[in-house]
């Protein structure tokens, strides 16, 4: 009778659990772009820090060649990373957000220097030959600020990559559920301690399944933002490459600053060891280059 009660209550807590997992889920991964000043910009904006006005020019030239609509739903904010962020579906009440990486306010290396940046909390010696390279790696130019810009309004085109990332997770949970709560009826001669290792390989199965599409959806909205940006113009390509580029050499003297542990994080060519969203570095820049290269060809200088 005992073992029968505590059955019937750990099978209502997992379906309580999964309720409320599939919920969160969901919750979690459309909040993002219901609220995307609020959650996005409020979480990730850079403090006490105006964007140039110079951004706020490039985006108004950048949103036309890409004859993006609604542009004047989307706000502007400066973000602490080195890449841009965007969050947001421009035809709801709230807009959309595109945050512009906080390096893009250096004009020149001076800027740099005064930033106050440093290497997990240990000054950098601006004048070596190290630092000269991540001075060079961290000043951006207009095509730079062009890439990003047309990357982040790629993102926000493209609606179903933000629906499908919003509703994979807490499908493929409840999906997971539902099978592994159905093994009795395709093994039902197994006993409960191996019906209970069945349902734990499904899950663990099913977590790395999740984990593996996942990944492919990111990394195929990140070379469709890639994509939509290099073929919008031939500058905004030049852009790309040069911006990609400077990512590499940033990451190789990070290599070098972390010193023995250095190659656990980025590869001697500047690639991060380990990705998740994005393709790697040289991967994507052979892409923006084989645009380039068709741009070229049809005549566009």
């Amino acid at each position: 009778m005992a073992f029968e009660l505590a059955g019937k209550i750990g099978v209502r807590f997992v379906k309580l659990s999964v309720a409320f997992g599939v919920g969160g889920l969901f919750v979690y991964k459309f909040a993002p772009h219901i609220f995307p000043s609020q959650i996005c910009k409020g979480f990730l904006q850079f403090p006490d820090q105006p964007l140039p006005e110079s951004c706020h020019l490039k985006f108004k030239e950048v949103s036309e060649k890409l004859s993006f609509n609604n542009a004047e739903k989307i706000e502007l904010f400066l973000n602490g990373g080195f890449y841009g962020i965007s969050a947001g579906v421009t035809w709801l009440p709230n807009g959309a957000v595109v945050g512009v990486p906080r390096w893009y306010i250096f004009q020149n290396g001076e800027d740099v220097e005064n930033s106050k940046l440093n290497f997990m909390n240990r000054a950098i010696k601006w004048n070596s030959e190290l630092g000269q390279q991540m001075k060079e790696s961290l000043v951006p130019t207009e095509d730079n600020i062009a890439f990003t810009l047309a990357h982040e309004l790629a993102h926000l085109q493209r609606t179903d990559f933000k629906l499908c990332s919003a509703l994979m997770a807490p499908s493929w949970l409840y999906a997971t559920y539902k099978l592994a709560e159905r093994t009795p009826r395709f093994a039902p001669r197994l006993t409960t301690i191996f019906d209970i290792i069945l349902k734990l390989c499904i899950c663990r199965l099913s977590y790395i399944g999740y984990r593996r599409a996942n990944k492919e959806l990111q990394q195929a909205s990140e070379r469709n933002a890639d994509e939509v940006a290099a073929r919008a113009d031939i500058s905004f390509a030049y852009g790309g490459v040069d911006l990609l580029s400077k990512r590499m050499a940033l990451n190789r003297c990070l290599r070098a600053l972390h010193g023995k542990t250095g190659k656990d994080y980025y590869t001697e060519q500047g690639d991060e060891v380990e990705t998740f969203e994005h393709p790697h570095l040289s991967e994507r820049l052979q892409m923006l280059e084989t645009i380039i290269n068709e741009h070229k060809a049809a005549g566009h200088v």
